[in-house]
């Protein structure tokens, strides 16, 4: 479960963050 969690989280995390670095 914790593994899943984590893996969702760090893909969550790169969408998220991916778009924004690149807008700055």
């Amino acid at each position: 479960l914790w593994q899943g969690a984590t893996s969702l989280y760090h893909a969550a995390l790169s969408i998220v963050m991916d778009p924004y670095l690149h807008m700055r």
